[in-house]
């Protein structure tokens, strides 16, 4: 190291370093015999992310229509089992207030400030959830649901629940896909 350092203070470092380098490489270390060394192909190789995980296989649930083209399907609400109406005119998963008490719900104790427009006319609505709500293979937990005032046979079961998949209609069969 003394050695290189006065050679460097007298104009000829870079010389002597070349030369130095030169002396060190092997022939079998170039491609032509006289050169710098070649590096092995592994580290001349471009970093790649690694690969994604396996995505899950999507769930799939199908329903066929009935005689006037409705779809029903059945599901649990707080572990009470229904019938629903898959509507995707409804913006919401609605329960009636006589469904609302088999949930355990109780009804005096709701604000009904909302309002929805059904095909019974305007109808008041109070928002309320449910612990969990599963319908075929697929569950949600604290969802949101509200309770319609007017007269609701049968819960429907709306966009806010229907939006987290993807819906599909075709001869007759409703398609309900997992989303990634």
């Amino acid at each position: 190291m003394g050695i290189l350092f006065q050679i460097a203070r007298g104009g000829t470092f870079v010389a002597i370093v070349a030369a130095f380098s030169l002396a060190l490489v092997k022939p079998e270390d170039t491609h032509s015999g006289i050169g710098p060394p070649v590096l092995p192909d592994n580290l001349l190789a471009i970093p790649r992310p690694a690969p994604a995980p396996a995505q899950p296989s999507e769930v799939k649930f199908s329903a066929d229509a009935d005689a006037y083209g409705q779809f029903w399907i059945m599901g649990t609400a707080n572990g009470v089992t229904f019938r629903f109406l898959a509507d995707t005119g409804a913006s919401d998963v609605s329960f009636s207030k006589r469904d609302a008490r088999r949930l355990g719900i109780d009804i005096t104790r709701l604000s009904f400030t909302g309002r929805a427009s059904t095909a019974n006319g305007l109808v008041r609505t109070a928002e309320t959830r449910v612990a969990r709500l599963s319908v075929g293979p697929f569950a949600v937990t604290d969802f949101p649901v509200s309770i319609n005032e007017g007269e609701l046979d049968f819960p429907l079961l709306g966009m806010t629940f229907l939006q987290r998949m993807h819906v599909g209609i075709n001869n007759g069969t409703l398609t309900l896909t997992s989303k990634p």
